[in-house]
């Protein structure tokens, strides 16, 4: 059976409709020097622990540019990855920047969460 991985990001923050990078979503808006959780799951449950990255793009003009790559290990049996990571800092004069993150673990990737960081 092939991985399926999942992944969303959590925190302190408000549901906003937006438009960045050329997308029309409903994000997240996390204010500046919170911490984010970022928390996902594979399954079927590895037996052992498994490496997860988690890429982060920040949107730049229209497009997504490689922000990082968290690296960080998921639980043996459970499948569940984990990261408590502060915010991303906002560039520019904007009030709002906007991320997208992924996970990827066992060569599958997740799906994409958007979320923005506001000034």
């Amino acid at each position: 059976m092939t991985p399926t991985v999942k992944l969303k990001v959590k925190g302190p923050g408000s549901h906003h409709h937006a438009r960045f990078c050329g997308k029309h979503k409903n994000v997240y808006i996390f204010p500046r020097g919170s911490k984010l959780k970022y928390k996902g799951t594979v399954t079927p449950a590895p037996p052992k622990h498994f490496p997860v990255d988690i890429k982060v793009e920040r949107c730049s003009g229209r497009h997504f540019r490689r922000l990082t790559t968290l690296h960080i290990t998921g639980g043996s049996g459970t499948g569940v990855f984990k990261a408590l990571i502060k915010a991303p800092t906002p560039r520019g004069h904007a009030r709002v920047t906007y991320f997208s993150a992924v996970a990827v673990a066992g060569g599958k990737s997740s799906n994409k969460r958007y979320f923005g960081i506001h000034r």
